[in-house]
């Protein structure tokens, strides 16, 4: 064997055992913060709960932000604090209420908003009045009748979009909800043969299938628009907004590039073990 072969052999072997040494420390260090010096598990932490305080390292984050701003640490709790409060008490809404959540919004350092498709149950406005009770400088306004559910988007959405994707003449679509307008919005990438009429009967099946996921009346409170862009689809100008399509495009196209890859590592890799052996015979 030649001093450079053996060489790079006990590099491996090297950097396979510190590999082994690594993978066991870290694992070690896993069931150490899992466990406490004497190697019992540790209690499990509280959940959190609407009307909790912060909590140190919380504080931490606000004074950072507080001498950032330029502010005191108390304009920082007032109004930062609050927030993930806020969102803790709209996933219990959700949670408890999933057929009349509509949305909720944070507007500022004081003002957020909840909205409901009918009028609030009971047991929202309980949870909602926890966050109030403990955040009384927080103004929360609750808006009733929105005509439609969370729960009632999230299947209209991938409902409309598929249906129009599927539709002949299609080439690509990109759907999105706009809050502004209740609007399910389709732009769609068309074939060069498809009809001048397509798009009406895009709208058409859109609409239809729609109230197939939902109900006849959704129509009263959101509407369907189809429309035809010459360019690629697929992007998305508020990623707030529900979006589908694109993806599969990004994926392929990823997947080509690390198959590229790959393949030039083994090229390169034959090509050095072939220079290896040409070397070898010359000497």
């Amino acid at each position: 064997m030649r001093a450079s072969d053996s060489t790079s052999l006990k590099a491996l072997l090297i950097a396979l055992f510190m590999l082994g040494v690594l993978v066991t420390a870290t694992i070690d260090v896993a069931h150490a913060q899992d466990s406490g010096d004497d190697g019992t598990p540790l209690p499990e932490a509280a959940p959190p709960e609407i009307d909790d305080p912060p909590s140190d390292a919380e504080l931490d984050d606000l004074q950072f932000m507080a001498d950032q701003e330029g502010i005191t640490l108390q304009e920082a709790i007032d109004r930062y604090a609050w927030r993930d409060n806020f969102s803790l008490a709209t996933s219990r809404i959700r949670e408890a209420a999933p057929e009349d959540f509509a949305r909720a919004e944070i507007v500022d350092g004081g003002h957020a908003w909840i909205a409901f498709k009918g009028q609030p149950p009971q047991a929202a406005l309980d949870i909602l009045d926890v966050f109030r009770n403990s955040h009384s400088g927080v103004t929360v306004e609750v808006r009733t009748g929105l005509g439609y559910s969370e729960a009632e988007l999230q299947k209209a959405i991938p409902a409309v979009h598929y249906a129009v994707l599927r539709s002949p003449g299609v080439r690509n679509a990109s759907t999105s909800f706009e809050s502004s307008t209740s609007q399910i919005r389709t732009v769609v990438a068309l074939e060069l043969t498809a009809s001048p009429f397509v798009l009406d009967d895009l709208r058409d099946i859109a609409t239809q299938r729609l109230v197939e996921e939902t109900r006849p009346d959704i129509l009263d409170t959101i509407s369907v628009s189809v429309v035809r862009s010459l360019f690629p689809v697929g992007g998305v100008d508020n990623m707030t907004e529900s979006l589908f399509g694109g993806v599969l495009t990004v994926g392929v196209m990823l997947i080509g590039l690390l198959a590229l890859v790959v393949c030039f590592l083994v090229w390169l890799y034959l090509r050095r073990g072939k220079w290896r052996r040409g070397t070898a015979k010359s000497e």
